[in-house]
């Protein structure tokens, strides 16, 4: 499929990503690590090429949506998440280097805050 502008360009490699993540979860737990900082990695290099194909696009895009910066989930009115969501005050560029799985995503689920805070 050929993307018609910069978003799907990112959505259709960031599907494939994910089956690339299922099969890669067949593997013995030892390995999560190694498939997490390659995920990362791929989503930055997703990011990069989509810049490169779509020049100018990424100027007035909006970065921070409306899910979790852990876990992908909707935080979004309706999405049954949106009353306890906490926001986080990192932008984009920031959490890009923390390497948060969803680096879009400007909250934290109340679960995914609730297991940060018995972590710290």
């Amino acid at each position: 499929m050929k993307a018609e502008n910069r978003e799907q360009f990112i959505s259709v490699y960031n599907e494939e990503i994910g089956h690339v993540a299922m099969l890669w979860n067949s593997l013995p737990n030892e390995h999560n690590e190694e498939l997490n900082d390659c995920i990362k990695k791929l989503k930055e290099l997703v990011i990069i090429a989509a810049d490169q194909a779509f020049p100018g696009q990424q100027v007035n895009e909006v970065k921070d949506k409306e899910i979790c910066s852990e876990c992908g989930e909707s935080v979004a009115p309706g999405s049954g998440r949106f009353v306890n969501r906490v926001q986080v005050l990192d932008d984009y560029e920031t959490r890009v280097e923390m390497n948060k799985p969803y680096p879009e995503g400007a909250w934290l689920c109340a679960e995914c805050d609730e297991a940060a805070s018995a972590v710290s």
